[in-house]
């Protein structure tokens, strides 16, 4: 299921930055160790009054900038892995949702296309008078307006995976959520006017999403742009 895949991603993505934080403490072990043995070789030779050639000044110098370079490279391996873990689980997360809501936008298509051939079967087997002709083109323009809608829940759902997964900057936020906004808003009740009201609701509904899937298709486009920079 959706949420047993999301929760291996989850578990892979612990395992990833624990594997990260254990690299860092060795190697930053690594770094200690290798200073303390350094300065505990000096102390030793200047107990026993062995002779120390050069500046041990510089020297003990030397020997903490090699110790807080290592750490540093150790610092910047560990976020280096950490990036890729977010990133790996970000991008897996992504397809996994896009992936599930690509089924449900198929499996919705199909339901509603459904819907619509059996009112239009009912009306081909009625008596087809112009009442049949009435009930059957309320009947389809229903089908189409919640068509329409469940279309736009569907790309609400794919902006808020966005949210959850997306690693997005702060605009970035602020334009889904502007989004989600505008389309919960466009979601249209499904009309009980008369058919030429009904109908003129769905011509600006279909131009709605129509374009609102545009917008959402710019977005991952400037998106994946940005992640490749």
């Amino acid at each position: 299921s959706f949420d047993e895949q999301i929760a291996a991603q989850k578990d892979n993505n612990e395992i990833a930055i624990k594997e990260a934080n254990i690299g860092y403490d060795e190697e930053v072990e690594i770094a200690e160790k290798h200073y303390r043995k350094q300065l505990e070789e000096l102390k030793k030779a200047k107990a026993a009054n062995k002779e120390i050639y050069g500046d041990e000044a510089k020297f003990l110098k030397d020997l903490e900038k090699e110790k807080t370079d290592a750490i540093a490279l150790a610092v910047g391996n560990r976020n280096k892995k950490l990036t890729q873990a977010e990133y790996e689980f970000s991008e897996t997360s992504l397809t996994i949702a896009k992936r599930r809501l690509d089924s449900e936008l198929a499996t919705t298509e199909e339901i509603y296309d459904n819907l619509a051939t059996a009112a239009r079967e009912e009306y081909e087997e009625s008596a087809r008078t112009t009442e049949d002709k009435e009930k059957l083109d309320k009947e389809l323009t229903r089908v189409a307006t919640e068509q329409a809608n469940a279309r736009i829940r569907i790309l609400i759902a794919n902006y808020k995976a966005q949210l959850q997964f997306g690693n997005l900057t702060e605009k970035e936020t602020k334009n889904v959520l502007e989004q989600i906004s505008k389309l919960e808003a466009g979601i249209v009740v499904v009309p009980d006017d008369t058919i030429e009201k009904a109908r003129e609701k769905l011509t600006g509904l279909l131009e709605f999403v129509s374009e609102a899937f545009g917008e959402f298709g710019n977005f991952g486009g400037a998106l994946f742009d940005r992640k490749i920079e």
